[in-house]
């Protein structure tokens, strides 16, 4: 392979110094443009949707008071218990607003700035091609892109995780007081956006391990860093360990199922899976070090270190103590090493094989990016209930009641009562009384009489089959994945399900959602 101009790549070294670099206004330009991209991927339609109940739990943690309420209100309604993410947004918010579109921008700005990150990380380690494909991958990788448009963690997650690799692979050329400062900080910070952090940190100690010889970094200077990240985080670890760590059971996985963890990260099935492998090993083989036909060089290996030990620690801590492995959002920070390697493998691919898989990458990635980014359907559309009811109240009727109603949600899967009815509370409290629909025919959390709760407006949630099949709201209001019965006093509806009404929604229960 020919050098990019200017810079010599050398195994185990990346950019070899003392080499004339010349500036590269084609790689300025290119990188300019997937930055762009990969904005407009973040931030179209991105205050389209409501609030689901993850993204309610963070702005309730947001629109807190104070610093000090928001931790209060933490370590209650928030089972990561992590508290950088919602301080950071609560001063987001203050400065730019509580609505959907400004709330989530701060996940779209750690998602460019993530793109950016990798394009200088590939750079670092290998060269500006390799950058610029890194960095185009994760602007277009359909996960990526989903989780850098919630109001969550997750994006600022894979940042710092970026961050931390490129200041510990930074300590191949230099480790200046500021580097070592700025590397312990990181891992403290990934630590305090989630628990699931401490995998990461652990695989940061597997790779200095395996690469010390090539880093500056001494042994000492080494444990002093990691003796000031535990230090960092010590006290918090208490909080993490004295609850459940999931509201619902997770089944743990097959073991082929942790293989297949890349698959999500560009789509597709397994045969794209095996392609994409194919590339990755072709990089791995012109990667490896001079003389050597088995050993990699230190790139490689810090980035297979960063792709395999997290998501092998966290299912063996499923295997052996509970089960957390399963959802994406809990491995989404190994995607950039993922990337990463799959770049290295397109640069020495030759050009008309490696456009032709970029086209095809890119469309599979666009499809599924529209498939299961833009047009989500389980976002209930809450914001509409309220304007509506409150224009319906402004005009001294609300669907024939006499009164105010109760607005009472029969959530779609009994087995997630709270998701649902906690994002409508979101939305329609304080002006509207909100109460789960396992509470008609018993008692609220109020300790009323179900009997005695006057005119209510009964709301049934669509599930994603029943939206994707078509379902049509008999009431004609158009709400998003909700079913608003109307009627007023008259209405005679024992909680069974009404004419009209969603298959499969049942009445009655226990007892009522609530925090």
């Amino acid at each position: 392979m020919i050098p990019p101009r200017g810079d010599a790549y050398v195994p185990g070294r990346g950019i070899a110094s003392g080499v004339a670099e010349q500036p590269d206004p084609w790689n300025a330009a290119s990188l300019i443009g997937i930055l762009v991209f990969a904005a407009v991927l973040r931030v179209h339609g991105l205050g389209r949707e409501c609030f689901w109940y993850d993204e309610v739990v963070t702005m309730r943690l947001a629109r807190s008071p104070s610093p000090t309420a928001l931790i209060h209100l933490l370590e209650r309604i928030d089972g990561s218990r992590a508290p950088l993410h919602p301080l950071l947004l609560q001063g987001w918010v203050r400065l730019f607003g509580p609505s959907e579109t400004s709330a989530r921008t701060l996940s779209a700005a750690c998602g460019v700035l993530t793109v950016a990150m990798v394009a200088l990380l590939g750079r670092q380690l290998f060269d500006p091609a390799t950058g610029r494909w890194g960095a185009w991958l994760t602007a277009v990788s359909p996960p990526l892109v989903h989780y850098a448009r919630e109001t969550r963690m997750y994006a600022l997650l894979v940042l710092l995780c970026v961050v931390s690799w490129w200041l510990l692979l930074g300590f191949r050329q230099t480790a200046f007081p500021s580097r070592k400062l700025a590397y312990a900080g990181s891992l403290a910070a990934i630590f305090y956006t989630h628990p699931l952090g401490l995998f990461m940190i652990a695989a940061h100690a597997v790779a200095y391990l395996l690469l010390r010889p090539s880093l500056t970094l001494g042994l000492r200077p080494w444990l002093a860093i990691q003796l000031g990240t535990l230090t960092t985080i010590l006290p918090w670890i208490w909080r993490n360990l004295d609850h459940p760590h999931t509201d619902y059971p997770i089944p743990l996985s097959s073991v082929r199922f942790l293989l297949a963890i890349p698959i999500e990260f560009v789509g597709g099935n397994s045969l794209a899976f095996l392609v994409c492998l194919a590339i990755i090993l072709g990089g791995l083989a012109a990667s490896r070090e001079p003389g050597s036909n088995f050993r990699p060089a230190t790139e490689p290996t810090a980035l297979l270190v960063w792709l395999m030990v997290p998501p092998m620690l966290l299912y063996l801590y499923s295997y052996v103590i509970t089960s957390i492995f399963g959802p994406p959002r809990y491995h989404i920070f190994i995607a950039p090493a993922y990337l990463l390697l799959l770049a290295r493998g397109l640069v020495v691919v030759p050009p008309p094989f490696r456009w032709s898989l970029a086209a095809g990458g890119l469309v599979l990635s666009l499809s599924l990016i529209q498939a299961d980014v833009y047009s989500q359907v389980v976002k209930a559309d809450w914001r509409g209930l309220a304007g509506w009811l409150q224009r319906e109240q402004a005009r001294g009727a609300i669907g024939g009641f006499r009164g105010k109603p109760v607005v009472v949600v029969h959530p779609s899967d009994p087995r997630f009562p709270r998701d649902q009815v906690e994002a409508a509370r979101y939305y329609l409290e304080p002006a509207w009384r909100v109460v789960a629909g396992a509470a008609v025919g018993s008692r609220d959390e109020g300790g009323t009489i179900a009997a005695e709760l006057g005119p209510v407006l009964e709301v049934d949630c669509l599930s994603a089959e029943q939206v994707r099949g078509g379902f049509q709201d008999p009431s004609g209001l158009g709400f998003r994945g909700l079913v608003v019965h109307l009627g007023g006093d008259g209405d005679e509806d024992d909680g069974g399900g009404s004419e009209g009404g969603p298959p499969g929604r049942t009445g009655g229960g226990s007892t009522a959602d609530g925090e």
